[in-house]
């Protein structure tokens, strides 16, 4: 068993296959002959399951290290992410289920890819950041391939001008409490792609820039499928 955690270990990659196999299946679920009220009780779950999984975090974070306005606030990209997955879950909206696309495809992906996360298996903080992590992405998955969601005209600037309401957001608690949510102050301690994009504070803006391709990228097999991408 990994005291520490290591990047694409054993513990990680049987995450990282854990997280294909369960989407796939939801999928496989969601696009076969079954009920309304079938869907709706996997969506329910899922948020349930998402929900729970962020409450224990917060729970165990509490009890190990107290609850601290730098570290506690649901201020990181993934947490808007993971907030708009479980509205889209719950209600079946639009707009949140574009931004948990968006931005669980692009940013939470890399995030369970390569996480900063110094816990290994089997430490608590090891379950509760994967299932949440990984749960928002199945849960797209399942909404995107499983119930026949997708991202409308116009959704990639609407996900760009909202991440650029989150990262005003961010700065300014940063600020405010000497935080660094978002990585908007330093690049996270382990190895993550923000080390290829220079230092500080080019990074944010070269991040900017990528997160604007990825989000044409995603938006592609839609676009096609309208005769051509717009934004």
């Amino acid at each position: 068993m990994e005291a520490e955690f290591v990047l694409f270990g054993r513990a990680h990659v049987s995450v990282l296959v854990a997280m294909v196999v369960t989407g796939a299946t939801l999928v496989w679920i969601g696009r076969g002959d079954r009920s309304a009220k079938w869907r709706r009780s996997i969506r329910w779950g899922l948020a349930g399951i998402l929900f729970v999984s962020k409450l224990i975090g917060l729970a165990l974070s509490s009890a190990s290290f107290g609850l601290s306005m730098e570290a506690s606030l649901p201020m990181h990209l993934c947490d808007w992410a993971w907030a708009c997955a479980v509205m889209a879950l719950l209600t079946g909206w639009r707009t949140p289920y574009e931004l948990a696309y968006f931005w669980g495809l692009a940013g939470t992906v890399q995030a369970i890819l390569t996480p900063d996360l110094p816990y290994g298996f089997p430490h608590p903080f090891f379950f509760t950041f994967f299932i949440s992590h990984c749960g928002l992405v199945v849960a797209v998955a399942f909404l995107t391939l499983g119930q026949g969601m997708r991202p409308g005209r116009g959704s990639i600037w609407r996900a760009f001008g909202w991440l650029q309401v989150y990262v005003v957001a961010a700065a300014g608690v940063n600020v405010l409490f000497g935080a660094n949510y978002g990585y908007l102050c330093r690049k996270p301690l382990g190895a993550s792609l923000l080390d290829h994009m220079g230092p500080w504070p080019w990074y944010i803006a070269a991040a900017e820039v990528l997160a604007l391709l990825f989000f044409c990228l995603l938006y592609m097999p839609f676009g096609l499928g309208r005769g051509r991408v717009r934004p």
